[in-house]
């Protein structure tokens, strides 16, 4: 991913911009991991409150592998 600087993450049930925690939507992020991987821009998560931030930042990293 030579020409990403940043990625705006939030999951959504396809209708809205509901910026739902990782995994409450229907965006496969686990489909994503492998090529998230390598990336090592800013990572920006879009949530309602800082409660599902924290989950998205959890299954992210749990999804790439690295330990919290």
């Amino acid at each position: 991913m030579p020409y990403l600087a940043a990625l705006h993450l939030s999951d959504n049930c396809g209708q809205t911009d509901d910026h739902l925690a990782v995994g409450e939507g229907t965006v496969p992020f686990h489909e994503l991991m492998d090529r998230l991987a390598g990336f090592s821009g800013t990572w920006v998560l879009e949530k309602k409150n800082l409660g599902d931030a924290h989950l998205s930042r959890d299954r992210l990293l749990k999804g790439l592998g690295v330990g919290i």
